[in-house]
């Protein structure tokens, strides 16, 4: 808790500037208009203490607003690290969920139609290429799949013809 002295200290630019323009008042109202001194000085000095308050006011009501501020950058802050954590989470799982579903489909396309090479290594490009390439990334369980129909379709003498952007990784 602070005390007045404390305010004043704070405020010490503030205040300075206040007593000096009081003096300078003061003086120019009872030397160069000639009012009463004692009258003058009390007014003056009313008038000061007055502006004093005022600018102390002032700073506190900032200093109030500067910590609802700060408690509210941080309630954001933490809502946007939830916020982030849980867009993360999701994006996890549409990953997962694309890799399931495009090698279901080129499962079923392998086991209908093995013959549809085009299709099958477009797929293939999609599931095993690197995520920076616009790929999934897919290794899991797939490559020993794949592999095998590239033997089979090789066995029943329609050899698979890997393309250049196909990189195939075992896990």
């Amino acid at each position: 808790m602070t005390n007045a002295i404390d305010d004043l200290k704070s405020l010490r630019n503030w205040t300075l500037g206040i007593i000096g323009f009081a003096t300078t008042v003061a003086a120019v109202l009872t030397q160069v208009f000639h009012f009463r001194v004692e009258p003058t000085i009390l007014v003056v000095a009313a008038f000061a203490c007055s502006l004093i308050l005022i600018v102390n006011l002032i700073k506190r009501s900032e200093d109030r607003q500067n910590k609802i501020m700060e408690d509210h950058k941080k309630t954001s802050e933490e809502h946007d690290k939830i916020s982030t954590d849980r867009f993360d989470a999701i994006d996890k799982a549409l990953l997962e969920i694309r890799k399931s579903t495009l090698r279901t489909e080129m499962n079923n396309e392998i086991a209908r139609h093995p013959e549809n090479h085009d299709t099958i290594l477009e797929m293939a490009e999609k599931y095993f290429g690197k995520r920076e390439k616009g790929g999934l990334d897919g290794n899991w369980i797939e490559i020993d799949l794949f592999h095998n129909w590239m033997a089979s379709e090789a066995k029943q003498g329609r050899p698979v013809h890997i393309p250049g952007t196909l990189e195939l990784h075992d896990s």
